[in-house]
């Protein structure tokens, strides 16, 4: 799928008045980027890393050893459960979000979500993309979609309901599908 995004905009005094058209590739990269995606599992696994952020002003793991963050601060913390204690980064947190962050650079990830089942192992996951990695004028408009792999394994499938405009869903194959949300 290949999606089109039209700019009209004043930038640095020159009126452009019939837009910009960015044609960004969405799909090229998709059997790439979920082969590095599944290349994490180990890592998320062993480590059991629930919940992952990565961001320029908020640095989030969780996993059964603590919760920590860079930034103590509820806007950091705001789609945790409010009764998870919080403590700011020791030594081996920085070691553990270095080697996941590290890990989850292609495509990069800013936002990771993680069920396990009783033995371990992953059930689900969620990869949020960065909105750059979508595509790079993203960096400049907030108009773009975000774009979220899903871990579901033998979805068949069958995807949730999607809300049109707002929320739509990919298929890839069947333990993989793309969830798209309109983020303006």
């Amino acid at each position: 799928m290949k999606k089109l995004i039209l700019i009209s905009s004043l930038s640095l005094g020159f009126i452009v008045s019939t837009g910009i058209f960015v044609l960004a590739n969405t799909t090229n990269d998709t059997g790439k980027d979920i082969e590095n995606l599944e290349k994490t599992f180990p890592i998320i696994r062993d480590k059991s890393i629930a919940f992952f952020r990565n961001s320029d002003w908020c640095n989030v793991i969780k996993s059964p050893r603590g919760n920590y963050t860079n930034n103590l601060g509820v806007n950091c913390t705001w789609n945790i459960k409010k009764k998870d204690n919080f403590f700011n980064f020791d030594e081996v947190a920085k070691q553990d979000f270095k080697e996941v962050q590290q890990q989850l650079n292609r495509p990069k990830i800013f936002l990771l979500e993680v069920n396990f089942n009783k033995t371990g192992e992953i059930e689900s996951a969620r990869f949020d993309v960065e909105s750059s990695d979508v595509a790079p004028i993203c960096k400049v408009v907030w108009s773009c979609d975000r774009k979220t792999y899903v871990y579901q394994p033998n979805h068949g499938n069958v995807l949730p309901e999607a809300i049109p405009g707002e929320l739509w869903y990919e298929p890839v194959n069947r333990d993989w599908y793309i969830e798209w949300q309109d983020w303006n």
